[in-house]
């Protein structure tokens, strides 16, 4: 009760991360959601070097991961000339682990769905460049202006938005892909450390159905990975139920897809974010 009112955080969430996690790791989760969030940009190869683009923008600060920024400011990363420009892109560092791993190619085809705004659509354009290629589908409105609005910036004219939920996805996908990448609405921890009042309008009674619509995502999802191909889970969370436990569970379901890598990035990693990922591949890992 006493960490609860230090930390401004659910006596429940408390416990649940001490059941899943241990004391040790629950206390550093609540002392790094209390500090300020700090957003990554990453330099965009096609508008000349890095050394000149510090020239213009002396307020970006070199990051320890190669090609990503900070800004050292206490605005937003999107309102910079540098943004607005399409100097940098804004997305976690942590978002690029998972692209690499999930072998996004554009010629050999790539798909997603999602329910919550995400920056997916940067970290494939800034490894692909215009030529990003995909279909995606989007669940919710405020997700699929955010992103459509993204993909507007970037001009990303080969990157084909729909409306809809997880089942249509056969509407919009006409041949399976090589790397699917599935970002369904979840419980969204994430928000804790740069939301303080993301609780008032939570309801920890609505876990179940999340956790429901999470599984559901993932099924239909997977019945458009060509074999050998890649699925992408990912959400931006630490929850036991909602990461691990689904995975489990859906691998117990589909043998036909065999677990290559998954992740729990802690706020308090080096990443400075929260979040969750599984990256599965369909076949054998031998073959």
């Amino acid at each position: 009760e006493y960490l609860s009112f230090k930390f401004n955080t659910p006596l429940w969430l408390i416990k649940m991360w001490r059941k899943h996690y241990g004391y040790k790791v629950m206390r550093k989760i609540l002392v790094a959601n209390s500090k300020h969030f700090v957003n990554f940009a990453m330099f965009n190869k096609e508008f000349g070097s890095e050394e000149e683009f510090l020239r213009e923008n002396p307020t970006f600060i070199p990051s320890k991961f190669e090609g990503f920024y900070t800004l050292d400011e206490k605005c937003s990363i999107k309102k910079t000339k540098a943004y607005v420009d399409q100097k940098i892109y804004v997305y976690p560092v942590s978002l690029l682990e998972v692209v690499k791993e999930a072998d996004a190619d554009s010629f050999r085809g790539i798909a997603a769905y999602t329910s919550t705004p995400n920056n997916l659509l940067s970290a494939l354009a800034s490894q692909l460049t215009s030529y990003v290629e995909m279909d995606y589908l989007i669940g919710k409105q405020q997700a699929y202006f955010e992103i459509k609005a993204e993909r507007e910036h970037f001009n990303l004219k080969n990157v084909h938005i729909y409306e809809g939920q997880p089942s249509g996805l056969i509407t919009c996908i006409s041949k399976k892909v090589h790397s699917m990448f599935v970002i369904p609405e979840s419980s969204n921890f994430f928000l804790l450390r740069n939301t303080p009042d993301y609780f008032i309008k939570f309801d920890q009674n609505s876990l179940d159905e999340i956790i429901l619509n999470e599984e559901i995502a993932l099924n239909e999802s997977c019945e458009f990975v060509e074999n050998g191909g890649y699925l992408a889970y990912i959400i931006p969370t630490t929850s036991e139920k909602e990461s691990h436990g689904i995975i489990s569970k859906f691998l117990n379901n589909h043998p036909e897809f065999t677990l290559v890598k998954e992740k729990q990035i802690m706020p308090y990693s080096e990443y400075e974010t929260t979040m969750y990922y599984a990256i599965m591949m369909k076949g054998n890992i031998n073959d």
